[in-house]
């Protein structure tokens, strides 16, 4: 007897709201306007394309105020969001004979969550904190321009097999700010601590 899939039932809130112009005689479109609001995630979109010279230029937004109040399924992602919220933005461009230029931006906010995870020997479980900003941008290549991040895994218990392990309330943290210029990596701050070990470095790195 052949087994038959539970459907699967989703009530997700959603709302969108556009203003699309294409105009045929120069095979132009243009969205002055474009909202969509899914489940908390906000996504705002305008731009234009003009398709007969191959130019085109849009902006996107994406706000996720409460990460917490996403309908994340713990079987594939174990990890029960507490708090956080995440931004993005990108703009892309391209000129006629010319590859797609993007410059953006990923902000995520006071994060914290707690991790239940057990697979290939590694097991992690208890509350994790972290934060970051990153700038980046892509002409050929992605690159990141800057970063600020922190990550606090204190309380967490965190063991791979019988090669590490450490256990909660054992601190585990790290703090850095870090840019790119060209091929240069200049580190203002990196600073990580594992119990009594601590870690300090800045610098230039060509």
């Amino acid at each position: 007897k052949a087994a038959v899939a539970e459907p699967i039932s989703l009530n997700l809130p959603f709302q969108f709201d556009s203003i699309l112009t294409f105009r045929l005689a120069d095979r132009s479109l243009r969205m002055s306007k474009g909202n969509l609001d899914l489940a908390g995630i906000k996504l705002h979109l305008i731009g234009a394309s003009q398709l007969k010279t191959d130019t085109h230029l849009w902006d996107v937004n994406i706000d996720i105020a409460d990460l917490s109040k996403l309908p994340i399924d713990r079987a594939v992602i174990p990890i029960t969001i507490q708090r956080g919220g995440l931004k993005a933005a990108v703009h892309a461009q391209r000129k006629a004979g010319s590859p797609w230029a993007v410059e953006g931006s990923l902000g995520l906010s006071k994060f914290a969550g707690n991790f239940q995870m057990n697979s290939n020997g590694l097991v992690i479980n208890g509350t994790g904190a972290a934060a970051a900003d990153v700038e980046f941008q892509y002409a050929d290549t992605f690159r990141i321009k800057r970063i600020v991040a922190s990550g606090n895994a204190t309380d967490l218990n965190i063991k791979y097999k019988e090669l590490f392990q450490k256990p909660a309330l054992t601190a585990l943290n790290f703090d850095t700010q870090a840019a790119f210029a060209g091929d240069v990596l200049q580190i203002d701050r990196f600073h990580a601590q594992l119990a009594q070990l601590e870690a300090e470095i800045h610098g230039t790195v060509f």
